[in-house]
């Protein structure tokens, strides 16, 4: 049942348009400035909303809409109100129960309610055209307002303006309003009479009041040499540049440029601080940047301690890119909902593009790495969480080539590439905060084939005789999969291969040769213990325990191997 219409509304607060079906009504009124529509069935049961950050009480002409939705939800239809003024300019949506839909109409009433067809009660002050009700894609019902009874109603719409008179002071412009008119000082110009600021001079330590039509305030204040500030109200005390600080004597600063900081610093005492736009997290050495999304923040500045930005009504987030209702996405005029399909979204560092319901996304993986991510979108629960497991972090490109050369026998592994990769393989997982499915199969067929060619090795052919950080390498790469984060990306690596159970036997391997070769090659019994994974190798008869974290204590987070290899004692750590 969509109604539309134009309305040139009045200053007064309460002005409505009604209109009644049997025991159940909807009406929209304008209450202090404006728009609110109302459906009520019964005193007790009303729902409403507020078009309130849109003022039509200004002697303009407005356009409003409303309609009467239906939408699927599970195996339930919600029945919705959504009002929309000025083609977009604001809008909202309430769900209205269903009583309303399917009801006929049995009167129209438009301005307010007449008792006695002579007064009437609090009623509509202002013009009005262009009202149609019913209006679908193969019908439009224009009302004819010549058959309707009208009570104090004239036809046109001529209104006398107020400012014709010249009501306001010099240095002011008159706004006129439906039956009346405001004052507008110019700039530089204040109050009832509009007063020249600079006659009251709000500038302070002696400095001249000067007019300037082009400054927001209509002057500015001219400081002399030893004052700065929108009123000269700041002291000049310290004569360093930007950049340095102290007095009398000047030095630098020293801040962290590259880690967020701004280059300029406390002037007193030398402390710094985050660039614009930039906050700190407590405890961090690193100003973050706050990237707040313009359409659904205020601003681009954040709270400088949690990041949080200053969001519009409806949209959450920390940088405010989402909106609380799932099916609803952020736009310059707030959270709208999307009927047909899932809303442009923000999640896991990526826009999705709406999509159809039933239908998926692909979009190039997230800033930093490779690949096509997707994310299916659901007609039940709206978006899916996105599946990234093929996307590759830039850090690990040239890794996978590598490791595609190998499996198709275009290179092949020596003791040379053992070193090369192993300490690729550490840099990258260490400079990679999460690990996407690709980087973690890519890495653990690439640690396996090390693994396996150097558990061949004999004497000081092995790779670990010829750089003393082989061993910390694996064993930190080797760690760096184990990690918590990484489960997921196991949990489908190991539904076509074997995975971390492979990943254990070949450690085990590897450094029970080890243990059998520690005397010819001199290597020295060491212990190296990460956050997933210890590596323990000494001399049977001693006791070559790994120090690990004492946290480490659940019986099903770790296993432990004790390898017996003639003298030698080989003792692995696992966590998973």
């Amino acid at each position: 049942m969509p109604r539309s219409g134009w309305a040139r509304e009045p200053w007064p607060l309460s002005p409505r348009v009604r209109s009644l079906c049997s025991a159940t009504g909807e009406a929209t009124a304008i209450l202090h400035h404006c728009v609110q529509f109302e459906v009520s069935h019964g005193p007790s049961d009303v729902v409403s909303m507020r078009l309130s950050r849109s003022r039509v009480t200004d002697g303009k002409w407005h356009h409003l809409l409303i309609e009467l939705k239906s939408a699927k939800e599970g195996k339930d239809i919600k029945y919705l109100a959504v009002m929309t003024l000025d083609y977009g300019v604001d809008q909202d949506t309430v769900q209205i129960g269903n009583q309303l839909p399917g009801l006929r109409m049995r009167s129209l009433i438009v301005g307010g309610v007449s008792e006695d067809k002579v007064s009437v009660r609090r009623g509509f002050r202002g013009c009005m055209q262009g009202v149609r009700m019913g209006e679908t894609a193969t019908n439009i019902a224009t009302l004819n307002m010549k058959d309707a009874l009208k009570v104090r109603v004239k036809d046109g719409c001529d209104v006398e303006d107020p400012c014709s008179s010249g009501p306001c002071p010099q240095h002011s412009h008159c706004h006129g309003t439906w039956d009346g008119y405001s004052c507008v000082c110019d700039r530089g110009y204040f109050g009832r009479k509009c007063v020249d600021a600079c006659h009251v001079n709000p500038c302070k330590h002696v400095a001249a009041c000067v007019h300037s039509p082009d400054s927001p305030r209509g002057y500015v204040c001219e400081c002399g040499s030893s004052h700065y500030g929108q009123y000269c109200e700041n002291r000049i005390d310290l004569p360093c540049p930007r950049g340095w600080w102290g007095n009398p004597v000047c030095g630098p600063c020293h801040c962290a440029v590259s880690k967020g900081f701004d280059p300029d610093c406390n002037k007193t005492n030398g402390q710094c601080q985050c660039k614009e736009n930039y906050y700190r997290p407590p405890g961090q050495d690193t100003c973050l940047p706050c990237d707040c999304f313009p359409h659904g923040s205020h601003s681009r500045a954040c709270d400088v301690d949690t990041g949080q930005c200053s969001c519009k009504p409806g949209v959450i987030g920390r940088q405010c890119n989402r909106c609380d209702n799932p099916f609803a996405e952020v736009t310059v005029l707030g959270c709208e909902v999307i009927y047909n399909g899932c809303p442009r979204a923000f999640e896991a560092g990526i826009w999705w593009p709406q999509t159809k319901f039933g239908q998926p996304a692909a979009v190039p993986c997230p800033k930093g790495s490779v690949g096509n991510a997707v994310r299916h979108c659901s007609g039940e629960k709206g978006w899916l969480p996105p599946e990234l497991f093929n996307c590759t972090t830039v850090s690990f490109v040239d890794l996978k080539a590598m490791n595609e050369k190998l499996s198709r026998n275009e290179t092949r592994m020596d003791g040379d590439r053992s070193l090369w990769l192993a300490r690729a393989l550490r840099n990258a997982t260490r400079h990679t905060d999460a690990l996407f499915g690709n980087d973690v199969r890519t890495a653990y067929q690439l640690l396996g084939r090390v693994l396996l060619h150097e558990s061949s090795q004999q004497g000081f052919e092995l790779a670990a005789t010829r750089d003393a950080d082989f061993h910390e390498d694996v064993v930190q790469a080797g760690s760096a999969l184990l990690a918590p984060g990484t489960r997921a990306a196991w949990e489908q690596i190991q539904r076509s291969e074997a995975g971390t159970a492979q990943l254990l036997r070949r450690f085990e391997a590897y450094f029970s040769n080890v243990a059998r070769n520690l005397r010819r090659t001199y290597l020295r019994p060491f212990v190296i213990v990460t956050p997933n994974m210890s590596e323990a190798v000494g001399p049977a008869g001693g006791t070559v325990e790994p120090r690990g974290p004492p946290q480490v204590q659940p019986p099903s987070a770790i296993s432990g191997r004790r390898v017996d290899a003639g003298r030698i004692l080989v003792v692995l750590y696992l966590q998973n």
